[in-house]
């Protein structure tokens, strides 16, 4: 099945005008249940991608974010919120949101609809986020780390927490809870898999620019008045968003960023008015998203993937450089979870501490179970 794109009309159009900002929150949630493919018979959805849409909105509602749109493949459905995104696997769901939503609000309501498919606690959890901007602006439970800790071991009391970087510069929080089948899942690790967040602030006024929304009329001029208008029935009918969104994807470099090698990937953008810029694309069973907050007092853009080198078409380093230049980030820093038994890990490792015109702040390495995971900070020199 080719990759569809559903609008939503209603929920585009209230968030056309809405700005967000500030780094985000990030759960992912792995399952391990039995679960029946229907593929044979054409039915492609299964495990978490037969919940329905109504479900979904209800838990989205309770960390204070809507659907804007959902690009569906056979393996993923990626949706784009107004404020960030959620991808939906089979077995795991990943949800990421930023301003004051209060994602963690949602995980009662989320484990219940997994509870409701047969999938009983997950196999692995993981929450983090880069230290806020303006901590004091959040709301319950994210009034602090140790809040959100504490909340989050109400349903992993075996959890861990983790500071990553010093605690008076750019640092990273991470929770994360294995399940005793942990060495069920290490065996089905694939070895090139690897997720890695490029987290930017202090982006260079030419590009932030970049990420303040035309209008309709300048669009028209640039790409013709039938730009982004649907050329069949099968296609969507776009929001003013999208169509600014795939504008601003394509003059920005976000495409050219987000482009696997076959160009077979599929780019859903959202440009808001007046400023703001969010994106999803899927590839098979890959993702990338991108937020931007372009304000120069608190400018910050989020490039997370999970796209492997080969499908890409170029190495991880290659990908951390377009994503810096892409946003002409001043400062930036870098998480990348790898499974274990990548036979280039250690000279990836030596790599990622050197950026030309950037400066090293931090470099560390946590040994976690079936991954490594690699934070690192840099400023402009």
């Amino acid at each position: 099945m080719s990759p569809i794109l559903v609008v939503d009309q209603e929920n585009a159009q209230e968030f056309n005008s809405f700005s967000f900002e500030g780094p985000e929150k990030l759960l992912e949630l792995w399952f391990s249940a039995p679960f029946i493919s229907d593929s044979e018979s054409g039915n492609t959805k299964f495990g978490l991608k037969t919940v329905s849409r109504d479900l979904w909105d209800d838990m989205l509602s309770r960390a204070q974010c809507k659907v804007l749109s959902v690009a569906s493949s056979n393996e993923v459905d990626a949706y784009l919120l107004s404020e960030s995104s959620m991808f939906v696997f089979p077995h795991k769901i990943i949800l990421k949101t930023c301003g004051t939503t209060t994602l963690l609000a949602s995980l009662p309501r989320l484990l219940e609809i997994a509870s409701s498919i047969g999938f009983t606690r997950p196999l692995r959890t993981f929450y983090s986020r880069k230290n806020f901007l303006y901590p004091e602006r959040q709301l319950a439970p994210h009034n602090s780390w140790e809040d959100e800790v504490r909340y989050l071991q109400l349903f992993f009391p075996e959890g861990s927490s983790y500071v990553v970087g010093p605690t008076n510069k750019n640092h990273w929080y991470l929770f994360s809870d294995v399940a005793d089948e942990s060495d069920l899942f290490e065996s089905s690790l694939d070895p090139e898999d690897e997720t890695l967040e490029v987290l930017m602030t202090n982006m260079s006024p030419e590009r932030s620019l970049q990420f303040y929304a035309p209008s309709l009329d300048v669009v028209h001029q640039s790409k013709g008045e039938n730009y982004m208008k649907p050329q069949n029935n099968d296609q969507p009918v776009l929001s003013t968003g999208h169509i600014l969104g795939a504008y601003v994807a394509e003059l920005s470099g976000v495409k050219e960023l987000c482009s696997t090698k076959d160009g077979k990937a599929v780019l859903d953008g959202f440009q808001f008015e007046p400023i703001g810029f969010s994106s999803n694309m899927i590839y098979k069973d890959r993702y990338a998203t991108i937020h931007v907050t372009p304000q120069d007092h608190c400018s910050y853009a989020s490039f997370e993937t999970n796209v492997s080198k080969t499908q890409f078409g170029r190495s991880t380093i290659e990908t951390i450089e377009k994503a810096v230049n892409t946003f002409g980030a001043g400062n930036f820093s870098l998480t990348l979870f790898q499974a274990k038994g990548s036979a280039h890990e250690k000279q990836l490792y030596e790599k990622l501490k050197h950026f030309k015109s950037y400066k090293r702040e931090e470099f560390i390495v946590y040994d976690f179970p079936g991954y490594d995971l690699v934070f690192a900070s840099f400023s402009s020199v």
